[in-house]
């Protein structure tokens, strides 16, 4: 079993690659949360994958862990795998700290450096430099699937940076603060009215109304699908955007969201 967020894709596609090693099945945490379905027995293998988001969890990863009762967690092997642009800072010991408050133990947690996706404060990478960041994450991920099958313990997130707790202390409240719906705005001369950033909205955060989004919350994940998954690039965050590229990971099956693969 193996809760995962994922926007762009990156963590999806991590999941997706451990449970056709482990033959188990995905729980989108998106849709665990909006169905408020927080009660699960215990495989023998339990995952949490997620990006880090600064140097914290996502916002819904958060609310779930917080809500989540596990069954016989005690008896699983459970783990964690963190995507990130660059480093984690105090990302696993905030996972980890509220998982113990629900009376799980985290016996290993992963890293994957993968492609930086946070286009509000940076540029993407040409097609050319994002194979080349897949081409190594691709390897790096066969290690993480090694060690999982291997069933190793430990502290296993090399990533974490210098001094990681001072960084998510004064990042993460601006994470906070941040994610407010009001910095998306639609271009209509793009927008064709698809409706695919109402559907894959990771907070139920977009409706469609007259052909065009609409944000109907005040704050959402700050995840940035609807933006990056937009085919006419019709969304953006803030002013800049727009010329800083999309991205979404090209591996990712998007049809495999929940369940044992298809």
């Amino acid at each position: 079993m193996l809760f995962y967020f994922s926007g762009t894709g990156n963590s999806l596609y991590l999941a997706q690659k451990i449970a056709e090693q482990e033959d188990t099945a995905l729980v989108s945490i998106h849709d665990a949360v909006r169905s408020g379905e927080y009660t699960y027995e215990a495989d023998e293998v339990v995952g949490f994958i997620f990006p880090s988001y600064f140097f914290g969890l996502p916002s819904t990863v958060k609310e779930f862990i917080e809500k989540l009762e596990l069954k016989n967690a005690e008896k699983a092997y459970v783990f964690s795998a963190v995507t990130c642009g660059m480093i984690t800072g105090n990302t696993t010991e905030m996972l980890r700290s509220c998982l113990a408050a629900r009376g799980i133990t985290l016996n290993a947690d992963y890293v994957l450096r993968t492609v930086d996706n946070y286009v509000p404060g940076l540029m993407m990478p040409s097609p050319e430099g994002i194979l080349e960041v897949l081409s190594i994450a691709e390897k790096d991920q066969e290690c993480i699937l090694q060690q999982i099958a291997k069933r190793d313990t430990g502290d296993f997130d090399t990533l974490k940076g210098k001094f990681p707790a001072i960084r998510t202390k004064t990042a993460y409240p601006i994470y906070e603060k941040i994610r407010t719906t009001k910095n998306f705005r639609v271009n209509d001369s793009l927008c064709i009215g698809c409706g695919l950033c109402a559907k894959s909205c990771n907070s139920n955060a977009i409706e469609m109304r007259d052909k065009r989004p609409v944000w109907v919350a005040d704050r959402c994940n700050l995840c940035l699908k609807c933006l990056h998954r937009c085919r006419k690039e019709a969304i953006e965050f803030g002013k800049k955007t727009n010329q800083h590229g999309r991205y979404v990971n090209p591996n990712v099956d998007w049809k495999w969201t929940n369940g044992k693969k298809p």
